[in-house]
C-alpha cells in the first residue's frame, strides 16, 4: 500500500473505533499524537459526544447503532457532530445526530440533510427593533425602521392616504406617529377571550385589520375606544351578517369582511385588509352577489389578476377551500398556502 493509498484508508477509518480510542484522552494528548490542531479538536468534541453519557440516553444509543450498521467514517461523525452543535437545546441535538446518522450516501448527503433539519429545528432569532440610514453620494437618503408594528401599521395606513408620501412621512416625523385608525378591527376569538380572563393575555397574539399584531395583555391595558372597533367572533358561529344586495360592499360589510380575513387572501401576501379592495369571488358580472361569503379583502395587485370567468384561466382565481378563501392558480388544482 502506497502513501496515499494510506491516507485514504486513514479517512474511512471507521468513527466509533476512533472515538473509542481517544477514551480518556485530552484534546491536548491527540494533538500530541501529531493530529492537526484543527482536527484533534473536532475528533475530541465528537468523540466527547458519543461517549460521554447524556440525558438523551435513548437517542445517543440509537444514533451509536445507526452509525455502526451504516458504516460511518470518524470524518461524517465529526461532521454529524458539529451540525448538532449549532443547537443548543441538548435533545433537539441529539435529535440531529441520530437523524443524520441514517442518512448514507456520504457527506454530501449529510450535509444537505443537515441543512434541512437545522431550518425545523433551529429557531430563527427575534428581530430586534432598529433604525438603519443609508446615505448615497446622490443625495436622496433611505431610512428604514424595524419596530412595533402596531406604531408603523399607523404609519403605513396614513402614508397610503397620502398623495406626497414623503411630505406626509416629514409631517409625521414633526408630530409624532398617529393613532391606530377609528375604524380598525381587533379579531378576538371567543377562546382568546377566554385566555385574557385566565391572566394568559401575554400568550394571546391578535390581529388588526391595518396588519398589526398586539397581545391580549397590551388590549387590556388599553382603551377599547382608542382602538376602534373590537369585533368578538365565536369560531362556530363566525361574524355578524351585515348582507346588502349591491355591487360595492357597505362599510358594515368591508368591516365584517375584514374581521374573517385582517390581510389579502392571498397567503403570500401580506397587505393589510384595510388597504385592500373588496373581491367578489364569484364575480358580479358572473352573477355573483355582495354577500359576506362572496366577499374577501384582496390586493389591488391580486384582485387585478383574479380570473372573474372561471372558464378562461389565465392567472388563477379566489375560491373557497374547506371553507377558507384561497389562491387557486390557474396551472395547478393544488391551492397556494
Amino acid at each position: 500500500m502506497n502513501p496515499l493509498q494510506q491516507l485514504a484508508q486513514s479517512f474511512r477509518q471507521p468513527g466509533l473505533e476512533l472515538f473509542a480510542a481517544c477514551a480518556g484522552k485530552s484534546q491536548g494528548q491527540i494533538k500530541a499524537m501529531g493530529i492537526p490542531a484543527k482536527n484533534a479538536g473536532e475528533i475530541f468534541r465528537a468523540a466527547q459526544a458519543f461517549n460521554t453519557p447524556t440525558r438523551s440516553r435513548d437517542r445517543q444509543r440509537q444514533a451509536i447503532q445507526s452509525a455502526r450498521d451504516n458504516g460511518l467514517t470518524w470524518v461524517e461523525l465529526v461532521e454529524i457532530d458539529k451540525y448538532a452543535r449549532k443547537l443548543k437545546d441538548e435533545a433537539k441535538a441529539w435529535r440531529l445526530r441520530l437523524k443524520l446518522c441514517r442518512v448514507s450516501g456520504g457527506l454530501a448527503a449529510i450535509r444537505k440533510a443537515a441543512q434541512g433539519l437545522l431550518k425545523t429545528l433551529k429557531p430563527k432569532p427575534k428581530p430586534e427593533p432598529e433604525v438603519k440610514m443609508e446615505q448615497p453620494q446622490d443625495g436622496l437618503w433611505k431610512l428604514s425602521v424595524r419596530a412595533d408594528s402596531s406604531m408603523l401599521a399607523a404609519i403605513a395606513t396614513k402614508l397610503a392616504k397620502a398623495k406626497d408620501k414623503v411630505a406626509a412621512f416629514a409631517e409625521i416625523l414633526e408630530q409624532g406617529a398617529p393613532q391606530p385608525t377609528l375604524y380598525t378591527h381587533v379579531v378576538i376569538t371567543a377562546e382568546d377571550i377566554q385566555a385574557i380572563e385566565a391572566d394568559q393575555g401575554e400568550d394571546v397574539l391578535l390581529r388588526m385589520t391595518d396588519g398589526a399584531v398586539i397581545t391580549g395583555a397590551e388590549l387590556a391595558r388599553r382603551k377599547l375606544a382608542e382602538m376602534g372597533f373590537v369585533t368578538i367572533v365565536s369560531n362556530f358561529g363566525g361574524p355578524v351578517n351585515t348582507y346588502r344586495l349591491q355591487r360595492s360592499a357597505s362599510g358594515k360589510q368591508r368591516l365584517a369582511a375584514s374581521v374573517v380575513n385582517t390581510t389579502c387572501v392571498v397567503d403570500t401576501c401580506n397587505k393589510p385588509a384595510e388597504q385592500c379592495e373588496m373581491h367578489h369571488m364569484q364575480a358580479w358580472s358572473e352573477g355573483g352577489e355582495t354577500n359576506l361569503s362572496n366577499l374577501v379583502p384582496l390586493c389591488p395587485f391580486h384582485n387585478g389578476r383574479n380570473d372573474d370567468n372561471p372558464h378562461r384561466p389565465n392567472h388563477g382565481r379566489v375560491e373557497r377551500v374547506k371553507g377558507k378563501a384561497r389562491w387557486v392558480p390557474a396551472w395547478s388544482q393544488g391551492v397556494v398556502f
